[in-house]
């Protein structure tokens, strides 16, 4: 009885039937979307460590990631054609894999976020702080490193940042979009990420 709690999965026909979410995107808004989802901020906070690692051979690496990216947006695409409902990993597994494995995915999407997004606002606050440096405005060195770079319990203005761009896109769905960076400088940004590239 308790190993068909584990594996039982939930047919597709309810999962659409309670379906009530209202599409508030357009086709070319999502695919914007997924860009700045795939490239996202990381690129400009951790180029730096990855060309430490990858050396010259940044620009192959940055191909590599690429074709990976493309072929997990074709997955993603797929299953999304197959079973058009909403929460994406979760409700993909549970109708194909079932209730335990989709629970797994489910934390393992939470911890992937928020690992992500702690990155990227801890890198933005270190780059605020070097910026108002520059501009002979420091700000203490305790508000913008890293727990780890230091005896720092919290940095703040990552907890800031971390903190605004959740609520921001928890409370308005279309204006978030509208004011997405990634969709706002999408051609600022490529042309960026293609010099990088090539330098």
């Amino acid at each position: 009885m308790k190993s068909n709690l584990l594996i039982r999965k939930k047919p597709l026909e309810s999962l659409i039937a309670g379906e009530h979410l209202y599409r508030h995107f357009t086709a070319f808004d999502i695919f914007l979307f997924g860009i700045a989802a795939i490239v996202g901020a990381g690129i400009f906070v951790l180029t730096g460590q990855a060309a430490v690692g990858a050396g010259p051979g940044i620009s192959v690496s940055f191909v590599l990631a690429a074709l990976v990216c493309a072929l997990v947006g074709l997955a993603y695409a797929e299953m999304a054609s197959m079973i058009p409902i909403s929460g994406s990993a979760y409700s993909y597994t549970y109708a194909t894999m079932g209730e335990f494995i989709a629970f797994i995915i489910a934390w393992d999407l939470i911890l992937e976020y928020a690992l992500g997004a702690s990155a990227v606002a801890v890198g933005w606050s270190e780059y605020l702080g070097h910026i108002l440096e520059a501009l002979s405005m420091p700000l203490p060195r305790s508000l913008t490193i890293a727990p780890a770079d230091g005896n720092v319990p919290w940095p703040l203005i990552a907890l800031a940042v971390f903190a605004f761009g959740c609520g921001f896109f928890l409370f308005e769905k279309t204006k978030s979009l509208f004011f997405n960076f990634d969709k706002l400088k999408l051609e600022e940004k490529l042309p960026a990420i293609a010099a990088a590239i090539m330098v």
